[in-house]
């Protein structure tokens, strides 16, 4: 999994497609899915996905706690965010 990827076509985010990773990396989709079977590859994999989450956790969490104190800005771009 990559992060996702604004697509200005269609105007918001969309995840890339494994065809679309192996192109920007520079190998064939066969190529991924063989590192995808690796135990290596999938923990640090796992690793990073575990990281991303977290920092949007805390990104959040910084925001809501804004929000409750007051910040108006903070309680626009939470709800912006689940709009999506």
């Amino acid at each position: 999994m990559s992060r996702p990827f604004y697509d200005r076509a269609r105007g918001r985010n969309r995840w890339l497609t494994r065809q679309e990773i192996a192109d920007l990396v520079g190998i064939s989709r066969m190529q991924l899915w063989r590192w995808e079977q690796r135990k290596d590859f999938q923990r640090e994999k796992e690793k990073r996905v575990k990281a991303y989450v977290r920092s949007l956790v805390k990104t959040r969490k910084s925001y809501a706690d804004m929000a409750l104190n007051g910040d108006i800005k903070a309680f626009e771009t939470i709800v912006n965010v689940m709009k999506g």
